[in-house]
């Protein structure tokens, strides 16, 4: 059986509508590039959620063993860039889980 698709999701709730915008581009411009560099997730998405001021980006990984690799490797760099940058006027939360199913389904390599 193919490996899993695994869906890696960041919400940052910032401190006002201007952070949330400078976030936003910063994701834009240059953080989601930096992660799909890495060569292991194969699709990312940044969402403005109807939450005040929140922001949610999300990957999708071929499988579990690409994000733990993306994890261990590539993540506290990344991570420590987005805390100098936006942890005094943001909090974040991360959370992870399988794609049972998709419409258009995923290709799992």
């Amino acid at each position: 059986m193919p490996p899993q698709p695994v869906l890696y999701a960041v919400k940052a709730t910032c401190a006002d509508e201007p952070t949330r915008d400078r976030y936003v581009r910063w994701l834009v411009d240059r953080h989601v590039a930096m992660v799909l560099a890495t060569g292991l997730p194969t699709q990312a998405w940044v969402l403005k959620l109807d939450e005040p001021n929140t922001v949610q980006t999300q990957y999708v990984f071929p499988s579990r063993e690409h994000f733990d690799i993306y994890v261990r490797d590539h993540a506290p760099a990344l991570r420590t860039e987005g805390l100098e940058l936006f942890g005094s006027v943001a909090t974040f939360s991360r959370s992870v889980g399988g794609i049972e199913a998709s419409w258009p389904t995923l290709a799992r390599s």
